[in-house]
């Protein structure tokens, strides 16, 4: 009687193993058609957005990853004191400043030398 015992006590042991395992199995596969399917929507809705974008005429805009969130804010701090600090020019622009001027153009009467 024990014997018989032992016998469907194993069985009962390696069912529950495999059906585990079919489980574990079943899940990881759901996991990774889930993250493919998010990664196939995120490639998709970007092309739609790019494409958008040209068909409007914009130019598509690009996303920079990994910067300080403070740093722009530094930049601007260190900007305006090089702008109030006594060495400089307030008569000479500095890179950042857009300068507009007219255009014409000068024709030079006299022969070049070439």
């Amino acid at each position: 009687m024990t014997m018989t015992n032992d016998w469907i006590e194993a069985l009962n042991r390696s069912l529950r193993g495999a059906v585990s395992l079919v489980l574990k199995m079943a899940l990881t596969l759901a996991g990774l058609v889930f993250m493919l399917g998010v990664v196939v929507l995120g490639l998709t809705l970007g092309a739609v957005l790019v494409v958008w974008a040209l068909l409007q005429g914009k130019r598509p805009r690009a996303v920079r990853f990994g910067r300080h969130p403070g740093a722009d804010w530094n930049r601007f701090r260190a900007a305006a004191a090089a702008r109030r600090s006594p060495g400089a020019r307030p008569d000479v622009p500095s890179r950042g400043d857009v300068v507009d001027v007219e255009v014409r153009e000068i024709a030079d009467p006299r022969p070049r030398g070439d």
